[in-house]
């Protein structure tokens, strides 16, 4: 109901626990739909063919899953917050050689966005493991469904926020 969502957004207000994984979301949902126009940069502006872009994809997933369990050796050990933000850190300089690509030599470039788009995948997998940890960790015993779902809205405005912006970033193919 809308009094249940008032009281858990009063609560995500009063909390910050639950306010930083609001704030996680809202960074790591337009990563998300960054590495989707990675895929679409490397068809259109380097010619890679489907073929190379689903193994670059399977490579990713792998690099993902030995991630993924370095995550659960090192996860407990290792506080949430150092985990975010070098992970975070990481897509950002990936981010920043995505957009610098285009000044590297013809001989490097292939080969370096290949590994940026393997790289990519593993760390955004990580932050999305990281983040769903932090969600399920982060739930008040009261209003847990209303703060659940404020935090799926929290994703979708972050949505919005994170398309905004492309017109004026992303040339059209």
């Amino acid at each position: 109901s809308f009094d249940a969502l008032r009281e858990g957004y009063a609560e995500l207000r009063r909390t910050g626990p639950f306010r930083e994984v609001v704030w996680v979301t809202l960074l790591l949902v337009p990563m998300t739909i960054a590495a989707g126009y990675q895929v679409n940069h490397l068809k259109n502006t380097l010619g890679y063919s489907p073929e190379v872009i689903t193994a670059l994809t399977v490579a990713g997933v792998l690099a993902s899953v030995v991630g993924a369990r370095a995550l659960v050796l090192i996860g407990s050990r290792i506080a949430i917050r150092p985990l975010l933000v070098g992970s975070h850190a990481f897509l950002f300089a990936l981010g920043a050689l995505w957009t610098w690509l285009e000044l590297f030599p013809e001989g490097v470039k292939h080969p370096l966005a290949a590994g940026l788009f393997v790289l990519s995948t593993m760390f955004l997998a990580a932050s999305v493991t990281v983040l769903s940890a932090l969600t399920n960790e982060r739930l008040p015993k009261r209003n847990a469904v209303s703060v659940s779902v404020l935090y799926q809205l929290a994703g979708v405005i972050a949505a919005l926020l994170g398309r905004a912006p492309r017109r004026g970033l992303v040339r059209p193919s």
